[in-house]
């Protein structure tokens, strides 16, 4: 089985931000292999089996989470980097 990737969206402004130690640290990012977070403003239609690339870079979002004030500002995905089958 051949996996094929389509693209949703193109030049999306996002913050790409690592996890600090702290963070890393709190979030057991160990185990789940959580390294970055990517905060972009709302949109409809996104879920976890997507991936991002960013400068050659493949991040795999865990899912996404909606802002604590209004839930239709901005997402934060807790994102691994890396390529796999998703």
């Amino acid at each position: 089985m051949t996996t094929s990737w389509l693209q949703v969206a193109a030049n999306v402004p996002a913050q790409i931000v690592p996890l600090s130690v702290r963070e890393f640290i709190a979030s057991q990012s160990v185990q789940s292999g959580i390294t970055t977070r990517i905060v972009i403003r709302y949109r409809a239609g996104l879920d976890a089996a997507m991936r991002i690339l960013h400068n050659g870079r493949i991040y795999n979002p865990q899912g996404w989470l909606a802002d604590a004030d209004s839930g239709i500002q901005y997402l934060t995905a807790p994102c691994s980097e890396g390529l796999n089958e998703g």
